[in-house]
């Protein structure tokens, strides 16, 4: 088990990347984040923001980025294959509001079939809290008894 998370600081314009991993670890994957600010229709950044992501990376959006209520922050993560990058699920994207610094995560497993055939949902986490959870608080909130 393990989840990829980023901390953005919208005062000190930072971005930072950190993830858990399980015993076995990551192996030799190498993962690459991108992350844009939006306002409207266009982005507030002279370009999205592109840096490996290795665990405490942390990268300064372009300066005179000031972030407000109402922006939007999209981020993906990609996989290294091969020669190339490959995208692990689909974009993220934040809604800023008035208040405290975020942490969102993901549902996973949530299953494609219609309810009236019944269906099991497996949640393995999901989150939008006011601060980053350690390892162990993820460990605690888990839905597997693994």
């Amino acid at each position: 088990m393990y989840e990829h998370w980023l901390h953005v600081d919208t005062e000190g314009a930072t971005v930072t990347y950190d993830r858990t991993a399980s015993a076995g670890g990551h192996g030799d994957v190498a993962y690459r984040v991108t992350v844009d600010v939006r306002r409207g229709e266009a982005s507030i950044l002279s370009e999205p923001v592109e840096f490996s992501a290795t665990r405490g990376r942390r990268v300064r959006l372009p300066v005179g980025t000031t972030m407000q209520p109402d922006d939007l922050i999209v981020t993906s993560l990609d996989a290294r294959r091969g020669e190339g990058w490959r995208r692990i699920g689909q974009p993220v994207r934040y809604r800023l509001r008035e208040g405290a610094p975020f942490t969102f995560g993901r549902a996973l497993g949530l299953g494609a079939e219609p309810i009236d055939r019944g269906t099991q949902l497996y949640l393995d986490g999901v989150a939008v809290l006011n601060r980053v959870l350690s390892e162990e608080e993820l460990r605690a909130l888990s839905f597997t008894d693994r």
